[in-house]
């Protein structure tokens, strides 16, 4: 969804004023691919059209296989999870650790 405005006129006066109202339209994207220490990548999608929207696509995945390679944790990977690991214990504490307060310090990097 986009807004755009619109010419409306007053039934009683006759003067025209500008209406602004939620559309659709075809509008460009921008993305940046980042890597993120914590992370891992991620990316930013910024619409180039009112109201501006953003937003930052992560993979909590990615979060917990850079946290366990840090902590020198042995697992096995898989495209998107953990197949086996080491200590099952820290690799809970890792995943519940993963709260909304550092999703939102990362985005505000």
């Amino acid at each position: 969804m986009t807004c755009r405005t619109q010419k409306r006129r007053n039934p009683e006066t006759g003067k025209s004023y500008p209406w602004i109202y939620r559309t659709t339209a075809l509008v460009n994207h921008y993305y940046f691919y980042l890597i993120d220490d914590d992370f891992g990548p991620l990316f930013i999608k910024f619409a180039g059209y009112f109201p501006y929207q953003a937003k930052v696509c992560l993979n909590g995945h990615e979060y917990v296989k850079r946290q366990l390679t840090k902590a020198g944790i042995a697992f096995q990977a898989l495209d998107n999870g953990v197949l086996s690991c080491a200590e099952p214990k820290r690799l809970q504490a890792i995943c519940a650790a993963l709260t909304p307060q550092k999703i939102d310090r990362v985005v505000r990097k």
